[in-house]
């Protein structure tokens, strides 16, 4: 491979200190040599610095950070800073409890040279206790019409591990650091948004580890506003850009109106205020306007008297 561009591998750690260490294994052990690897600790209480600090003596293509204060906790603000601090021409983010197979970086260096494209997207799968034990696979990556849509129905899903970027298409448009959940779904539709080239490569790069701390399996009050959230920030960009059809604005209003439904089931009455405020602000753009005035006067009201009517926050 001519050149051998650098690509920078950035992950995000908090307290994986018993695991972040098969994922560099797994970055040590790819047969595309020229990559540097950026973890950035949100603040971790476990011993991930004693866990780093054998890795970046054993290789100087590890390196350690910590996120900067003044940045928001999370592993968005890690991944931002990361990319910040970064010296990549292609950027792959990625998880620190995952593995990468020893192809990976190999497979999608060579193809966005033979594609010239600003993304490319493998095949991950799931793995429980040891990698060889596959579960399933992550998700569909291959869109069949329109991919925006597809994306916001959950039909298809971007595992961030398993897209790598070109530096120079991403700019500004990073991942949102007020979202606990969900950024994954909002970053990759924001550049789809913005109209990002992409190339699909069907075999399987990543492996994903499935385990009861994924944060995808924690129910919160920041879950549910993160949730609520991310399919705000698509429903404005889309607005802006007058490609919020029908269709688009019913499967983001559903989830937005389960995250009121979800809500009002742990009694966060601060959250609900603010669904509320949210909601009401955005009723004359809203092309089902009948359904927000159903919900919020008459859904919401007989599910938080009754504790019945789930059914009715649905709008089809």
């Amino acid at each position: 491979m001519p050149n051998l561009p650098l690509i920078s591998i950035i992950v995000p750690t908090y307290n994986r200190a018993n695991l972040i260490g098969e994922t560099l294994d797994s970055i040590l052990a790819q047969t595309y040599t020229n990559w540097e690897c950026i973890v950035v600790d949100d603040c971790s209480t476990d011993n991930t610095a004693e866990v780093m600090s054998k890795y970046c003596s054993k290789d100087s293509r590890f390196q350690y950070h910590h996120r900067p204060k003044d940045r928001l906790p999370g592993g968005n603000a890690a991944r931002n800073y990361g990319f910040e601090i970064s010296k990549g021409e292609y950027i792959n983010w990625f998880d620190s409890d995952d593995i990468l197979k020893n192809n990976h970086l190999y497979e999608h260096v060579s193809c966005h040279l033979n594609k010239n494209t600003d993304a490319v997207i493998s095949n991950a799968q799931v793995f429980e206790d040891i990698p060889e034990n596959i579960l399933r696979f992550w998700a569909k990556i291959s869109p069949q019409k329109d991919v925006i849509l597809e994306m916001i129905a959950l039909k298809i899903m971007w595992q961030t591990g398993a897209v790598s970027w070109k530096r120079s298409a991403l700019k500004d448009t990073l991942f949102e650091e007020d979202l606990f959940s969900s950024q994954e779904w909002t970053f990759h539709l924001k550049q789809l948004i913005n109209k990002k080239t992409y190339s699909i490569n069907k075999i399987t790069t990543v492996l994903i580890r499935s385990h009861e701390h994924r944060i995808g399996k924690i129910k919160s009050v920041k879950k549910i506003i993160s949730t609520f959230l991310s399919r705000y920030k698509i429903f404005k960009l889309l607005s802006v850009d007058n490609n919020l059809n029908k269709q688009k604005e019913l499967l983001l209003l559903n989830v937005m109106y389960m995250a009121l439904y979800d809500a009002i089931s742990i009694k966060s009455y601060a959250l609900i205020k603010y669904i509320y405020k949210v909601l009401i602000k955005e009723f004359f753009k809203l092309q089902y306007k009948f359904s927000l005035i159903k919900v919020l006067f008459f859904s919401a009201p007989l599910y938080f008297i009754t504790g019945k009517g789930y059914q009715f926050f649905k709008i089809k």
